[in-house]
């Protein structure tokens, strides 16, 4: 059964932030369908700030591919010295002791080509994550023009406006992605679109 949405009490700060923003008596329904919205945001995050970054995974597996073949490497130059005495160990542990690096080194070959894969499948999800993200964006300053519209006022997209900063109040409460700076070019596209859909 999946997860329901778990609204995100606001604080006593944020309610401030708005009460500073929009000088009026504000129903207290105004607040509670915020809260809403942010727990709903939340769901619909694909990544959060614990789980590594795409560049993050990609490097990883980067260093892991290189890392293998290191020892592809080694396997093959191993000294004529030191591979006897390995190979020593090995027949007498009952292993025959060149099907054995042969069978490690086959499977080395396998485990390099799935780093490659996998770094070919961190690419194009990395485009999936920022599309998810956006989305969820998108989702957020929707609803919560919605919330404005039936609380306050007409959502306009002026740059610094009433609804413009009541955006950013909502995304730093949501915990919005710190690399979204500047909220008002969503604003813009999602308030057009609101108007085309009424």
């Amino acid at each position: 059964m999946a997860d329901l949405p778990v609204p995100m009490p606001l604080t006593e700060e944020v309610r401030e932030q708005f009460r500073y923003v929009l000088p009026r008596d504000i129903d207290p329904k105004f607040f509670t369908s915020i809260e809403k919205i942010i727990g709903d945001y939340g769901m619909n995050v694909t990544l959060d700030d614990n789980t590594p970054g795409i560049a993050e995974i990609r490097a990883a597996i980067s260093t892991f591919n290189k890392e293998v073949m290191s020892v592809e490497q080694h396997l093959l130059l191993l000294r004529e010295g030191t591979g006897s005495l390995i190979h020593d160990v090995l027949s007498e542990d009952g292993h025959d002791s060149h099907a054995f690096i042969q069978e490690i080194r086959s499977k080395l070959k396998i485990l390099r080509q799935a780093t490659v894969r996998a770094e070919l499948t961190a690419q194009k999800q990395s485009n999936k994550i920022s599309e998810s993200s956006n989305s969820a964006r998108r989702i957020l300053v929707y609803d919560f023009a919605v919330i404005f519209k039936d609380f306050i006022s007409n959502p306009t997209s002026t740059k610094d406006g009433t609804f413009d900063q009541c955006v950013r109040i909502v995304f730093d409460a949501a915990v919005v992605e710190k690399k979204i700076k500047d909220p008002h070019t969503l604003i813009c596209t999602v308030l057009k679109s609101l108007k085309s859909s009424r």
